[in-house]
């Protein structure tokens, strides 16, 4: 079922509670769709800002200098390299020297 919401702002919390049931909320401004909000899957959501050319540059650069070092890892898994990485940065580290 689809529903066209007409106040938003006030009705957000309702319509949050209506997609979680199932139904699909059409969010409109004046006569034109702006927004849907619909219940979730399941399935992973990837939200991301593209990166910008210099930084993609930037970016290369990073991975081909790390892959020189062979510094480059692989994981199993996305919670395997969260679980490396976590106790990696929970570890205590020395203080860094001033070098001027």
């Amino acid at each position: 079922m689809t529903s066209v919401a007409l106040k938003p702002k006030t009705e957000l919390t309702d319509l949050v509670a209506r997609a979680i049931k199932g139904e699909n909320i059409v969010l409109m401004k004046g006569r034109r769709i702006v927004a849907s909000i619909v219940p979730a899957t399941g399935a992973p959501v990837f939200v991301f800002h593209p990166l910008t050319s210099a930084q993609n540059a930037r970016l290369d650069r990073r991975i081909a200098r790390e892959r020189s070092q062979n510094r480059v890892r692989s994981f199993e898994s996305a919670e395997q390299a969260v679980e490396v990485l976590r106790a990696e940065w929970s570890r205590p580290r020395a203080p860094k020297r001033n070098t001027k």
